[in-house]
């Protein structure tokens, strides 16, 4: 058989979820060239059986739960033969897990091409975590971030290492732009009046998102401009923020939907959306609603 002339790339990510990563991570392998790259996804954990998984590559689950274990170790020496026998030439990582798995394993198998992503403002790293990325920093040949904000807070954590910006991508087209038939699908699924619809796309597994601004506001915005609430996305702390909801008693104002794959249906029914986050690299849920046109 005539040996392949693709570049082979492992794309390491902690596992499939809902957020604007990975969804960044499927635009960016089903847009690559696949008559030029051979891309090859590897997950810590999780399930690779996810709508968000990118098309017609390999997915390999690791099983990597806890870094700090005899068993990740192991896992990592496995990870790292098996990217040295298949002759991978790049690795991409994306998240704090992934990083520390992917740049060990590509310096373990002789890899030269390590590249890290950094897509937030490092907002979650305690004093011990920076320091331990600082050091994957250092030891990578890349550092891929997603804005100008991002870029001048890693410089000077990540001394000699490149640090390149490429922006997040986005589809576009009229099929995203607002439109009254969205708009009354909208009001009947969630039974909603004639009031403005506002929308806060995010997930509630991070403080930093701040959902609970928006509830502790709605009382007082609905004062002055009675409007629709809709609270897409799911997370741990959703059980406290729908609390918090009857405690307000707005419950008729404010709709959490829960994890849904047609975000953009639902932008194109709102009149305004909101971010609320403390923290933020390049929303892509900003990006998401100016596609719609609020």
């Amino acid at each position: 058989m005539k040996p392949s002339n693709k570049i082979k790339i492992a794309c390491i990510i902690d596992q499939l979820g809902t957020g604007g990563t990975e969804r960044q991570l499927k635009i960016l392998i089903d847009n690559l060239d696949s008559s030029k790259f051979d891309i090859s996804l590897f997950l810590l954990r999780g399930d690779k059986e996810h709508y968000l998984k990118p098309k017609n590559i390999s997915i390999s689950i690791l099983n990597i739960n806890k870094l700090a274990s005899l068993d990740c170790f192991f896992k990592l020496l496995k990870l790292s033969y098996t990217l040295k026998k298949g002759k991978y030439q790049v690795i991409q990582t994306f998240f704090q897990d992934s990083t520390i798995i992917g740049v060990l394993s590509g310096k373990l198998s002789g890899i030269n091409k390590v590249i890290i992503s950094i897509r937030d403002m490092l907002f979650w790293a305690k004093p011990a975590e920076l320091k331990i990325m600082q050091l994957m920093m250092k030891l990578s040949d890349k550092i891929v971030v997603n804005s100008k904000a991002v870029k001048q807070k890693i410089i000077p954590l990540c001394k000699n290492t490149s640090v390149q910006i490429i922006y997040n991508g986005i589809v576009t087209g009229k099929a995203f732009e607002k439109n009254n038939r969205a708009k009354e699908a909208i009001k009947k699924e969630f039974n909603l009046d004639n009031k403005p619809i506002v929308t806060l796309v995010s997930n509630y597994n991070r403080q930093v998102k701040r959902v609970d601004l928006l509830i502790e506001a709605v009382p007082h915005i609905i004062k002055v401009v009675p409007a629709n609430f809709i609270i897409v996305g799911d997370g741990w702390m959703r059980e406290s923020l729908e609390k918090r909801v009857k405690e307000l008693n707005i419950e008729k104002y404010i709709k959490f939907t829960g994890l849904r794959n047609d975000v953009e249906n639902i932008l194109k029914g709102s009149d305004i959306a909101l971010n609320t986050s403390d923290s933020e690299g390049f929303s892509n849920s900003v990006m998401e609603a100016m596609r719609a046109g609020l």
